[in-house]
């Protein structure tokens, strides 16, 4: 009796432990990721000009639609002899089942703190502009405003505005010196001619 005891816990602790180990891989199967990783993904390159690059980016940075996950950046890489000019590009990867077009926008979100930066697809594009983007293709990538600006309503047009009118004040500052230089020439003799 005490030997049927004894296996009959012998094969409950067995069973256990079996069950144990296969809960703590399935949970860590699944808080790794992998799953996500092993879904269907198409793989583009959005690039950033030199001026603006991309702050806060590195491979497992987040893809997002609409501000939720559909992928993730893969890689950063450097451009500097492109046709384009200098560039940063970032080989990301996201959910096939997305249709980008020619005219997607694809922004660099910032956040006010700390460094973790994201990459935030906000327009997939339309059938207007073309056929949907094949895998590897380019798409430009824009800086996003700040989240506060960007409810207060300030968005791209608006930044284009904002410089637009920077231009215009130091087109403006540069006019104003160089007419400043040419009265100062005319009044110098003036002023000399009075001295005596």
């Amino acid at each position: 009796m005490s030997a049927s005891l004894s296996r009959r816990n012998n094969v409950l602790a067995g069973t256990f432990l079996i069950g144990t180990l296969l809960v703590t891989v399935v949970l860590a199967f699944l808080l790794s990721g992998v799953a996500e990783r092993l879904g269907s993904f198409e793989r583009y390159t959005i690039w950033f000009p030199l001026s603006i690059g991309a702050p806060g980016i590195k491979p497992g940075s987040p893809v997002n639609l609409g501000g939720q996950a559909v992928g993730r950046v893969e890689a950063v890489r450097r451009d500097l002899t492109g046709a384009d000019g200098p560039r940063i590009l970032l080989d990301v990867v996201v959910a096939s089942d997305l249709e980008l077009r020619p005219d997607a926008k694809a922004f660099l979100e910032q956040p006010l703190l700390g460094t973790l930066s994201a990459i935030n697809i906000r327009y997939l594009g339309s059938p207007e502009a073309g056929p949907p983007l094949g895998a590897g293709s380019l798409i430009e990538g824009g800086i996003a405003p700040p989240a506060f600006l960007e409810s207060a309503g300030f968005g791209p047009e608006q930044q284009t505005q904002v410089q637009n009118i920077i231009d215009r004040v130091e087109q403006i500052t540069d006019e104003f010196y160089a007419s400043l230089e040419r009265t100062d020439a005319q009044i110098q003799p003036v002023l000399e001619s009075a001295e005596r």
